[in-house]
């Protein structure tokens, strides 16, 4: 195979000059690594599971799984262990992440790794999330878990099968919704009390809908941004498109109804008839009694689009366990480990075997539409930009959005767009942005 990412499958363990990178030979003793988790009790029960079932099989190597919450705080906890000297053999990370771990060159390649071990790159594992990892010609972490954002919805408020009008295609899970659809099924749901959609106004749940209608991108370039373009003509209309949605109080809670009571707990009790989120969000509804729920692809305004959350195991640099990480690592993407993960209910494996059987399609279980939406939308994920102060754009441009749809009274639609872009030039490009530009979002925000 030549070097490089012409394609997925290409990824082989090769150095620019064409060897193989050597491991370190293995120690005679019993070997102790490090893995860093985090999430709710059930994945890391399935970590900790996993580890021992490995340990089981090479007893000269021991796997101590140190679990954390958050991500926030597994970030820290591994920055700290670096910093102190003594960095985790491996951890879970997220894509957002990887850009600032290339720059502190915190992390070493794993394709060489696990193609030593014939772990198949070719359909063996979700295109996207190996795409979105790579750099260098090179996998840099290996991507465990993979979710587009989908639309859930109460199934008890809303019957997709009655939502198209004659003429149209019929909605379902496999067919998906248009805009004017969507709309349609908010409105069916906004009734006595209720309210039929819930957005929220971030970048991450925003961005499904640009990418859908507008140009196809939130970033003048994917991998180094110098600015967002959301003032582009086709997102300006895009978001428009939303605004006409959320901004409507028959059919969305205002910010005084959802600070006494949040927009999940709303669903949980069917105030609630659609949210957005990603697979990880099914284990908190099957836990609601009663409640009938399934979900839906996220509409499409021009094309199919959606976004990503992605977890990956990444690996030390300079990791002086690397044969052990190595054998680790492809323990870890095995059907058996994959399957495990999967059962939890929180995780879409990346191992594509094993996202499309029943230890993960679950179908015995809510959302019954899983497969046809979970499974079949990874291929629609678009990548946010990558670059190590994106996550700070996104919190900066927060309020703006915020602002746009519950504010009563908003400024022209292009300006305030064009404010955003200009914010974020002061986070990705400072030395081109002479002063911030005060955002026309700064004065206090009414509720509805």
């Amino acid at each position: 195979m030549a070097c490089g990412l012409a394609a997925v499958s290409a990824l082989t363990a090769c150095t620019p000059d064409g060897e193989v990178p050597p491991e370190t030979e293995r120690p005679t003793g019993p070997a102790v690594l490090t893995f860093v988790v985090y999430g709710p009790s059930a994945v890391i029960s399935a970590y900790t599971r996993i580890a021992s079932e490995f340990t089981a099989e090479h007893p000269k190597i021991v796997v101590n799984v140190r679990p954390f919450d958050t991500h926030a705080e597994a970030e820290a906890a591994v920055t700290k262990m670096r910093a102190a000297g003594k960095p985790a053999d491996l951890f879970l990370a997220e894509s957002g992440d990887i850009a600032q771990l290339r720059a502190d060159k915190a992390i070493r390649r794993v394709d060489d790794l696990l193609g030593a071990r014939q772990v198949d790159f070719g359909d063996g594992f979700t295109r996207g999330a190996l795409v979105q990892y790579s750099d260098q010609h090179a996998l840099q972490c290996m991507p465990i878990e993979y979710s587009p954002m989908v639309v859930y919805i109460n199934s008890g408020l809303i019957d997709p099968d009655t939502i198209a009008r004659p003429g149209e295609r019929p909605v379902s899970p496999d067919n998906g919704w248009t805009m004017a659809q969507f709309a349609r099924a908010a409105q069916v749901a906004s009734r006595h009390g209720r309210r039929g959609l819930y957005v929220d106004p971030t970048l991450e749940q925003v961005a499904p809908f640009l990418l859908s209608g507008g140009t196809g991108t939130l970033a003048d370039d994917q991998t180094a941004p110098t600015t967002l373009t959301l003032g582009d003509d086709a997102n300006v209309k895009a978001m428009q498109q939303l605004l006409e949605v959320v901004r409507n109080p028959r059919l969305t809670f205002n910010q005084k109804q959802l600070s006494r009571k949040a927009a999940l707990n709303r669903f949980r009790s069917g105030e609630l008839g659609m949210m957005l989120g990603f697979r990880d969000l099914t284990p908190a509804l099957r836990e609601q009694e009663g409640l009938p729920f399934d979900v839906m692809p996220m509409p499409v305004l021009n094309r199919r689009a959606t976004v990503g959350m992605s977890r990956a195991a990444c690996v030390a640099a300079g990791d002086k366990n690397l044969a052990q990480v190595g054998d680790f690592l492809a323990f870890l993407v095995s059907d058996p480990s994959m399957r495990r993960l999967a059962q939890t209910g929180y995780v879409q494996p990346t191992n594509a075997d094993v996202m499309n059987s029943s230890a993960f399609t679950q179908p015995r279980e809510r959302p019954f539409s899983g497969r046809d939406v979970f499974t079949k939308q990874v291929r629609y994920v678009l990548p946010m930009p990558s670059s190590p102060d994106f996550d700070a754009v996104a919190r900066r441009v927060q309020p703006d959005l915020r602002q746009l749809f519950f504010r009563a009274v908003i400024d022209p639609l292009q300006d305030r767009m064009d404010a955003m872009d200009t914010e974020s030039q002061a986070i990705l490009s400072p030395s081109d942005t002479a002063s911030p530009t005060a955002s026309p979002s700064a004065s206090p925000t009414p509720t509805q």
